[in-house]
């Protein structure tokens, strides 16, 4: 069955992996605000690399760089998030906020493109539809049909085959 994922998700009640890790990271960079100067994870996250560069449109290699793509995805805002996060109920209320909000956004966005490529189907098929001219199903492409015969061929194989081990 062709069942898109936000379906599932739904019908489990459940957010999907990226909303959840997210969520996850979001909460863990909130902790190590609150921290003490002291920790090693809050004096690893704040410190700088004094060897090495990103090459130029390389992907990100900072737990920073993520976490600022995480936080515009929750709707907090990147320069004030560290004052949000030293309060933890009010820090805590904003992610699960900021990620309804974007669980939200993910599935409008999945349906609307699902919406644009069945648009386009259908102009396709309006437009050059090919039929099987045994069953009538349509197709936008040759190789859709010629994949799709193979099965007639098989199936008038088997149906050979089962007359051949009845005869008399």
């Amino acid at each position: 069955d062709k069942i898109p994922d936000t379906e599932i998700l739904r019908r489990a009640k459940m957010p999907g992996i990226v909303v959840t890790t997210t969520m996850a990271q979001t909460r863990w960079a909130g902790h190590l605000v609150r921290m003490p100067d002291t920790r090693l994870p809050k004096k690893a996250f704040y410190s700088e690399l004094k060897l090495g560069k990103r090459s130029r449109g390389g992907q990100f290699k900072r737990y920073k760089d993520c976490l600022k793509v995480n936080l515009k995805n929750c709707d907090i805002s990147v320069d004030a998030w560290e004052q949000d996060a030293c309060d933890r109920e009010q820090w805590q209320k904003r992610i699960h906020d900021g990620a309804a909000k974007f669980k939200a956004n993910r599935i409008l966005q999945a349906k609307q493109k699902g919406a644009q490529r069945k648009s386009r189907q259908n102009q396709a098929l309006g437009q050059k539809g090919i039929q099987c001219p045994e069953c009538r199903k349509t197709f936008l492409a040759k190789i859709g049909l010629y994949s799709h015969k193979r099965t007639h061929n098989q199936n008038q194989k088997k149906h050979r085959s089962q007359k051949a081990f009845r005869a008399p």
